[in-house]
């Protein structure tokens, strides 16, 4: 593995970046220690207009996190409760089998592991108003259309715990591997503390007197050229209570940690939703 020094000589060379020291922050691309993702891009100026422009800069940032639709830590929870909701009420089932499961199980017949055609002897579920799109679905995924519905067909023959986990887990399993993209955009005016720190210009938020303390840092590894970020934040009333229910104390004041050299991180998104 290339070390850290020579990771940040590679990265100076190839932008074409002088050595001496980078007065401020000014644009880049880290990565989160869970994988996200953090651009930022940030001018002279900020909040107090009349401070010198030199010693603030206000930085745009789009921050993009990939969170899995079920934890693998949630997946025997959540099939305890889906199993708990069936016991308790079985008067969907019917309906359910009937109108989606035994008529899609049909079609996974008719297509037989192959891509799907509109043909005369192909007939879709009654809620299925465009047939173009719904065969453009179908064939886009069909192992797991496959899978899916002929594991349900056995769970509506059978009515058993064991025939629903069954069923339950095909889905369940496929979420741990899908991931949704959430994207925030927020904007923060740092002030110079140093040559190698600029910290958020920050008041207490209430009710729980929220400080953020983030920062840009610029680690010897950066050549002069190359800082970092850290988010975090400090609550000062903890015994306040943010909602209802939700104690202040409860809050996250942990560092995260945004580099340009942060070691590979495993995100284990086979799909996206």
């Amino acid at each position: 593995m290339v070390n850290a020094a020579l990771r940040a000589n590679t990265m100076a060379f190839a932008l074409g970046l002088a050595q001496p020291l980078l007065a401020q922050p000014s644009f880049g691309t880290l990565v989160g220690p869970d994988g996200d993702i953090i651009n930022y891009e940030c001018s002279a100026g900020g909040l107090s207009a009349s401070a010198n422009p030199a010693e603030r800069v206000t930085c745009d940032f789009v921050q993009v996190m990939l969170n899995a639709t079920l934890e693998v830590s949630d997946f025997e929870a959540q099939m305890q409760d889906m199993l708990a909701a069936l016991s308790s009420d079985q008067s969907w089932i019917d309906e359910f089998c009937a109108q989606t499961i035994i008529p899609m199980a049909s079609i996974v017949r008719l297509a037989n592991g192959r891509a799907l055609e509109d043909r005369p002897d192909l007939v879709l579920p009654a809620d299925i108003t465009d047939r173009a799109e719904f065969i453009r679905i179908f064939n886009s995924d069909i192992d797991f259309q496959t899978d899916f519905f002929l594991t349900g067909e056995t769970f509506c023959q059978q009515r058993t715990e064991a025939s629903a986990r069954e069923f339950f887990a095909i889905g369940m399993v496929r979420n741990t591997r899908t991931c949704r993209p959430m994207v925030n955009r927020y904007q923060q005016t740092f002030v110079k503390v140093s040559e190698t720190l600029w910290a958020v210009e920050s008041q207490p938020e209430p009710p729980c007197a929220i400080v953020n303390t983030s920062r840009f840092t610029m680690p010897e590894s950066g050549l002069g050229t190359l800082w970092e970020y850290v988010a975090e934040k400090r609550i000062l009333n903890p015994v306040g209570e943010a909602l209802p229910g939700l104690k202040c104390s409860d809050l996250d004041e942990e560092a995260y940690l945004y580099s340009w050299q942060t070691p590979p991180v495993r995100v284990d998104c086979e799909f996206m939703d």
